[in-house]
């Protein structure tokens, strides 16, 4: 199968899928694109995507991780989702 056919996407932050624990950190998101990689045997990523991180839970070192695997080519771009903001009624 041609690879550029299929559109992949992983959501990251989410934890393992065993338990709830969201996990932005620069180990953990490197871990998990590094093991969907590994175990599908695709070449990247077509986007990460990180789903409503809070203010304290996407580090420095963790956008420069998310970076460096970009420049890679492991991942080939970013989303970032929110949750929308609601106004007052």
């Amino acid at each position: 199968m041609d690879r550029k056919l299929v559109y992949v996407s992983l959501t990251l932050g989410a934890g393992d899928g065993r338990d709830q624990q969201r996990d932005f950190s620069a180990q953990g998101m490197t871990a998990a694109i590094d093991r969907v990689l590994h175990f599908s045997g695709l070449g990247w990523i077509d986007v990460a995507v990180l789903h409503e991180p809070g203010e304290t839970e996407l580090a420095q070192s963790s956008l420069s991780a998310l970076k460096a695997m970009r420049a890679t080519g492991r991942i080939l771009s970013l989303i970032h989702i929110s949750e929308p903001t609601r106004q007052a009624e």
